[in-house]
């Protein structure tokens, strides 16, 4: 007869083992995407691939048992390198194919353009609103793309007098 409470315990290993690949890493150094960078680069391209992966494990499992300055750490390398991050979501995960396949990639910027000039005088953060919506909808487009692409029209936009 099984026991339950193992598997149990098996979560909670894969949780901690999180939190103790987080702190084997940076060893005496503070969790920062700067430290990570350097550490990063004095290791074989190989080991950085499993790092990277390995970081982005950690945003999604374990995240609970995860200090703050932890936590803080996976929110600014995400943000600093979305399209890596979504492409692991995309590549790792169920992700991929729960998101919409869009037919007309233009179509989808003039509604990302639309969304932008209503809250333009807002507080509102564009690259959270494209990352989201790159992580919901298929577009053939990358991250980097669509930003420059939206940040040049606004610049335009605003030349004109709009």
């Amino acid at each position: 007869m099984k026991k339950k409470p193992a598997r149990r315990n098996q979560k909670t290993k894969s949780k901690e083992n999180a939190n103790q690949m987080m702190r084997e890493f940076f060893v005496e150094l503070y969790p920062s995407v700067r430290n990570y960078n350097h550490r990063l680069k004095s290791l074989p391209k190989e080991e950085q691939l499993f790092y990277e992966r390995r970081m982005f494990q950690s945003s999604l499992c374990g995240w609970t048992t995860l200090s703050r300055s932890q936590q803080t750490f996976l929110r600014c390398l995400i943000k600093r390198n979305p399209q890596k991050y979504l492409d692991y979501l995309f590549e790792n995960t169920v992700l991929e194919d729960l998101r919409y396949e869009v037919q007309d990639p233009i179509l989808v910027m003039h509604f990302i353009e639309l969304i932008d000039t209503i809250h333009r005088k807002e507080k509102f953060n564009r690259r959270q609103m494209l990352f989201a919506f790159l992580r919901s909808f298929f577009c053939h487009l990358t991250y980097n793309t669509t930003y420059e692409m939206l940040r040049l029209k606004n610049k335009r936009g605003e030349e004109d007098g709009q």
